[in-house]
């Protein structure tokens, strides 16, 4: 007397090489690979197109390559900045020159307030002498 799983798997060997299941499957098969490749081909596509995007932002319409071009915006920046700094420098040279010509313009009016605070003394005094 046979077991029930031996039974089972006796039908189930029987049913498997049956040429209509085994058609099934092979379709089943195959149409599980097609859904496979399919959503490939597209993920692919869109790679496809995400590259062209880059390639176009990324690619010149001329000979020199897009790092040369960097390099030489970079080397401009440079230029930018050595010539930023020795604007700094001239502008920090011109508020010294400033500085100094108002501390002498201060110390010339301060000159002048005591030559008027003296001539006004020399005047008052001149009065106190000539009108007793």
């Amino acid at each position: 007397m046979e077991t029930v799983s031996a039974s089972v798997a006796s039908a189930v060997g029987t049913a498997l090489l049956d040429p209509y299941v085994l058609a099934a499957i092979v379709t089943g098969v195959l149409t599980l690979l097609g859904l496979i490749f399919e959503k490939q081909r597209r993920a692919h596509a869109e790679l496809a197109k995400g590259v062209e995007a880059t390639r176009y932002q990324v690619q010149n319409d001329h000979d020199t390559n897009l790092r040369e071009d960097l390099d030489r915006v970079i080397e401009g920046l440079d230029d930018i900045k050595s010539i930023l700094h020795e604007h700094g420098r001239a502008i920090g040279g011109i508020r010294d020159d400033i500085r100094l010509e108002r501390e002498q313009r201060m110390g010339d009016i301060q000159g002048l307030r005591d030559d008027n605070r003296n001539l006004v003394k020399r005047f008052d005094n001149h009065l106190e002498s000539n009108n007793p």
